[in-house]
């Protein structure tokens, strides 16, 4: 299944204009390795390392599932703050961290419900 998922986290990726690099750093997963998957040349890939790339790419397993023509297309898409972050002014994983703690500091301070935090990356 791997085989097909790569091309699928590909498409994901160049459509965030995520760099491979830049995947890397935030899931904790080799360059070479990303690479190698996106082309299809692997069987299996886990479900942890699945897990990291679908966090990283701030997208749902559902979407996954969907763009491999699993699940049916449709639902309405979740909007997450990281990916609009990140899509709309190409912060760094550095910016994009500061600016989701502002995010969380000003939703305190209006009394709203607190977002759920990511966990932090190893960059």
């Amino acid at each position: 299944m791997a085989e097909r998922l790569g091309p699928v986290f590909h498409k994901l990726r160049t459509d965030r204009k995520i760099p491979t690099q830049q995947l890397s750093e935030e899931t904790g997963l080799d360059y070479s390795y990303i690479a190698h998957l996106e082309r299809g040349r692997f069987k299996d890939m886990g479900i942890e390392k699945f897990a990291r790339l679908v966090r990283a790419l701030s997208i749902s397993a559902d979407q996954v599932l969907a763009e491999m023509g699993l699940l049916p297309k449709g639902a309405a898409p979740r909007i997450d703050p990281k990916a609009l972050l990140r899509a709309h002014y190409k912060l760094s994983p550095t910016d994009l961290r500061n600016a989701l703690d502002f995010l969380e500091f000003l939703s305190r301070k209006s009394g709203r419900p607190k977002a759920e935090k990511e966990p932090r990356s190893r960059t």
